[in-house]
């Protein structure tokens, strides 16, 4: 008896600083282009500077990634991973508390670790479930597997996994 189950991969996309495009990608894949260690950030030129003005690096990411992903008006489960999630905007916060003693209400809100999801929920329209998975250098792993649980209990449901990490502030890498 065989009870396999086939995954499809029927979309992707992927962003970083120095790598944008599919081709970008696949030069990355082969050796010949680096992410760069910047702060550079996508346009998202599909939302009102409003919106997206006090996103961090790592949200405008994740929020380039899945519009690419989610088709207009469509309601597609995101699991989200990341390493680390907000760290910039942690440390940001926790030297601000050092430095001054206080912390900003508005840079905490966005501060907490699945802030990305959460925004791209609201920037898409996307009212699907989702959840955010911290697993350290196990990440997209464990995602991974999340994503095969969530297929295998709802057969000809698509599911987004989208992977996200920023550079680790210098201040931290020591750690």
């Amino acid at each position: 008896m065989n009870n396999a189950s086939s995954v499809s991969i029927t979309s992707w996309a992927a962003w970083a600083p120095g790598v944008r495009t599919r081709e970008d990608w696949q030069a990355w894949a082969r050796g010949e282009l680096e992410i760069e260690a910047t702060n550079e950030v996508p346009g998202l030129e599909f939302l009102p500077s409003l919106f997206k003005r006090r996103f961090s690096q790592l949200s405008k990411m994740v929020l380039q990634v899945g519009h690419s992903l989610v088709p207009e008006g469509g309601q597609i489960p995101c699991i989200f991973a990341s390493h680390y999630g907000e760290v910039g905007r942690q440390y940001q916060i926790s030297k601000g508390l050092l430095d001054a003693g206080e912390v900003s209400p508005s840079a905490f809100s966005l501060s907490v670790f699945n802030t990305p999801a959460f925004l791209l929920s609201i920037a898409e329209g996307n009212h699907s479930a989702g959840s955010a998975l911290f697993a350290g250098r196990s990440g997209l792993a464990v995602a991974i597997l999340e994503m095969l649980g969530f297929l295998k209990s709802r057969p000809g449901r698509e599911c987004m996994v989208i992977f996200a990490d920023e550079y680790m502030p210098a201040a931290y890498q020591s750690l």
